[in-house]
């Protein structure tokens, strides 16, 4: 019988920090190869060891899905080469956790978040599917001893229905406060993990998610919002985080489920998961379609009932839309703790600000795009959005309300990737921002723009053969 557990949420106290136990061994250096390796396959090394490095020689490709298709191959190929050739950090082999007693299960990797070892378990439940593997990355919660709520929730991961499925459980460097899993070394590890999960042969690259538990919780529903191009969905138990920290209006394409009980009152847990709920409803409501959701948040039950909170079960059959024809992106920095400073993304989807809008951006000022696509022609909105706090909560010293005042946003610089399945290439396309068209003509597809995307996304599914550069 699996335990109920006290998922703690940390205050603010500073917390031992366990010793971290010898972990095997991960594979060793990989083998430089005999001949030298293509340009195409010597510019992702490039990438991937930080050094300068030439594109290859580039070429038109034809617009017709079988030259695109050859071209995509050739590339990914070349990507997993490289990465197969550059890189010393790997999966390690799965291994199968059905039934498994959590206390006793030794670690299978280990790599360093930050400066800071950290173990973890990759295991699979059931066989693969035809597919891939869906992928559960589970967050633990920030009691004091890290490798005690560590083991409880990989135990919750095996008892969870979800299989079949792989789960990728990783232990924080601490406990405690040291347990938050968004500044920028968190985000280097599961942007890691996404990176390793695209090339392997056992995961569903459309199938990964982050779930977690009350630290872990807020943890998956922060990374929801900052990597929902990545995600099929994210699943927070026993959470419920202040939207400032996670946009809801990034979460259009993903499935999210958000379970607390009715009586986690701690830090307003359960409040705060039925004001996501209505700003989740209403962004349904607006784009039909786009939010699918499921908050609960059941009366009765505490901090530890997880086992009427479980979120994978609802998750486990969503699929990502990795092209959608509409998205928005809050661009909004994670950080600010554990002596890190704050981070944003540079790119979402097919769009990567190249420069930031004017004015005096920061944590409670933001740059916002809406994107939307139909009969060949692109519409952005892009503004600056102010957030304001309204409610203030004294029991736990927090601003729970937040409002939104956005106006038009102006001299940034964007890039565009576009794909066949977004525009005809053998058509005029049309960018319109704000309102105001920037660009009208043919855009042309070619080699290296797939090469460029590849390496910025590292996703078989955003290979984009065509870019278009905007100013507004």
């Amino acid at each position: 019988m699996l335990p109920l557990i006290a998922v703690a949420c940390s205050s603010d106290d500073p917390k031992p920090e366990p010793e971290i136990p010898q972990q095997p061994e991960q594979p060793g250096e990989p083998e430089q190869p005999e001949e030298p390796v293509d340009a195409t396959t010597a510019y992702f090394q490039g990438i991937l060891s930080g050094t300068d490095t030439n594109m290859p020689e580039d070429k038109e490709i034809p617009a017709g899905a079988g030259d695109l298709k050859t071209v995509r191959d050739e590339i990914w190929s070349a990507w997993k080469k490289a990465n197969q050739l550059t890189d010393k950090e790997r999966l390690p082999n799965l291994m199968a956790i059905d039934n498994l007693n959590e206390n006793t299960v030794t670690p299978n990797g280990q790599w360093k978040m930050g400066n800071i070892s950290s173990y973890f378990v990759y295991g699979s439940k059931g066989s693969k599917p035809a597919d891939g593997y869906p992928l559960f990355i589970h967050l633990h919660g920030s009691g004091s001893d890290a490798d005690e709520d560590w083991r409880a929730t990989l135990g919750w991961g095996i008892w969870f229905n979800d299989g079949p499925s792989v789960y990728l459980v990783p232990r924080s460097p601490a406990g405690g406060t040291g347990c938050r899993w968004f500044t920028p070394t968190r985000q280097d590890f599961f942007e890691r993990v996404f990176r390793r999960a695209m090339l392997s042969d056992d995961i569903n690259p459309d199938a990964i998610f982050f779930i977690g538990i009350s630290e872990g919780a807020y943890g998956s529903q922060r990374l929801a919002s900052f990597y929902a191009d990545y995600l099929a969905g994210a699943g927070p138990m026993a959470g419920g985080d202040l939207m400032a920290n996670c946009p809801p209006e990034n979460m259009a394409n993903i499935a999210f489920a958000l379970h607390t009980g009715g009586a986690d009152y701690g830090y307003g847990r359960d409040e705060l998961s039925r004001r996501f709920k209505t700003e989740l409803d209403k962004l349904e409501k607006q784009y039909p379609g786009y939010y699918s959701h499921h908050v609960m948040v059941p009366g009765g039950l505490g901090h530890g009932d997880l086992a009427d909170l479980a979120t994978s079960p609802w998750l486990k059959t969503a699929r990502r839309k990795a092209v959608p024809t509409f998205f928005r992106w809050e661009v909004f920095p994670m950080g600010g703790q554990l002596g890190e400073e704050y981070r944003s993304r540079t790119s979402f989807y097919c769009l990567r600000q190249d420069k930031a809008p004017d004015g005096t951006l920061g944590e409670m000022i933001r740059p916002s795009y809406e994107f939307h696509v139909a009969d060949n022609t692109v519409d952005i909105t892009a503004s600056i959005v102010s957030l304001s706090t309204t409610d203030h909560n004294t029991e736990w010293n927090m601003d729970f309300g937040l409002t939104k005042t956005y106006t038009a946003a102006s001299g940034g610089e964007l890039t565009l990737f576009l794909d066949e399945t977004m525009v005809d290439l053998t058509k005029e396309v049309t960018v319109n921002i704000n309102g105001e068209p920037r660009f009208t003509g043919r855009v042309t597809a070619n080699r290296n723009t797939a090469v460029e995307s590849c390496a910025l996304f590292g996703d078989p599914r955003r290979i984009f053969p065509a870019k278009i550069k905007i100013k507004y």
